[in-house]
């Protein structure tokens, strides 16, 4: 009966160093998992700041599109009085060439 009790204790213990071998790699493993979360959240945290400055520079190269137009249109207006005002200079030598 005592070899019995011995038996059985000697299974429980292995039993229990197991389960202290299967909990410490438990909590091995969670804590790696612990540290990838970390990783990947601050992974997320970049990522989303490159999107949002990402976002600026094209919001930002957007305007200068805007201006582009505005300043092609101004150079089209610009060149139009041109083509006019050497018109009217055109006209006015060649009257001022009736008149001499």
């Amino acid at each position: 009966n005592l070899k019995q009790l011995g038996l059985e204790l000697r299974d429980l213990m292995a039993e229990e160093r197991q389960a202290s071998q299967a909990s410490q790699k438990a909590t091995s493993e969670l804590e790696k998992h612990r540290k990838n979360m970390k990783a990947l959240e601050n992974d997320l945290r970049r990522t989303q700041a490159d999107i949002e400055k990402a976002a600026e520079e094209l919001d930002t190269f957007e305007g200068v599109d805007d201006r582009l137009d505005l300043l092609r249109s101004e150079l089209s207006a610009k060149r139009t009085e041109e083509t006019q005002l050497g018109n009217q200079y055109g006209s006015l030598r060649l009257s001022k060439r009736e008149l001499g």
